[in-house]
């Protein structure tokens, strides 16, 4: 990091599902490493950091829709409370200029590489292939989708614009999107379905997540961009071209 001015942390390694699996996993891979990241940052004179956080999780079961950064903090798993931890150690850094950008859902082509998160991607690779598309629970969990050229613009925004103060801020489309509208969603730009099998909902997965951008945008000017249509039609065209 020597010579850099900024730092944007993406380098936590779980998922929520396997963090509850093993929560001292997920602490000790993800917590200690963040604070010697930050040290190493102070050393090194860095004088921002932008970290990748979770909207999605850090607030638990939203007591009012869409979620702003005054909403309480409570969440439903380890991936959450260490998220959360992190943001809030680095509260402790007030040189750094940290700034914990609680992202909804993010998607993209990469995703279609076999990235453990990402529904979308799995399910547009399922239906590429034509095979059966697994949900948790009966589709009706609601989240926030976010296209990651819109979540890169608004990193780079983070740490470009010096007036943006040290915080939390969420970042995502502020629309509400059911699992099973996802699915027709992608049904539609394919143009072929594929069968579709529920198992039973996960305890730690929140019924329904939506952010509000409304700080975030009223501090830099950013706004999400790409619509969920766009977006799916761009990941089918990553996964069988044009």
């Amino acid at each position: 990091m020597e010579g850099a001015q900024a730092l944007v942390h993406l380098g936590c390694s779980t998922t929520p599902a396997k963090s509850m699996g093993n929560m001292v996993h997920d602490a000790n891979s993800n917590i200690g490493p963040s604070l010697k990241l930050f040290d190493a940052a102070m050393t090194s004179g860095i004088k921002r950091v932008v970290f990748a956080s979770s909207g999605g999780t850090v607030y638990g079961v939203p007591e009012r829709l869409p979620i702003e950064e005054s909403h309480p903090t409570h969440p439903l798993s380890a991936y959450g409370v260490s998220k959360l931890s992190i943001e809030n150690y680095l509260r402790l850094y007030p040189a750094l200029n940290g700034i914990s950008l609680r992202i909804a859902n993010p998607y993209g082509p990469y995703q279609l590489n076999g990235s453990a998160v990402g529904v979308i991607a799995r399910y547009v690779d399922a239906v590429s292939r034509g095979q059966p598309i697994e949900v948790w629970g009966d589709g009706s969990v609601i989240r926030d989708y976010i296209a990651i050229q819109d979540l890169v613009e608004a990193m780079y925004v983070a740490i470009t614009t010096s007036e943006l103060g040290g915080g939390a801020y969420n970042l995502g489309s502020g629309h509400p999107t059911s699992v099973n509208e996802i699915i027709q969603g992608i049904f539609e730009v394919a143009a072929r379905e594929v069968p579709v099998r529920y198992s039973p909902a996960r305890t730690f997965d929140v019924p329904t997540v939506v952010l509000s951008n409304r700080l975030f945008s009223e501090k830099t000017l950013w706004k999400p961009k790409i619509t969920l249509r766009q977006g799916i039609s761009a990941l089918w065209e990553a996964a069988n071209g044009p």
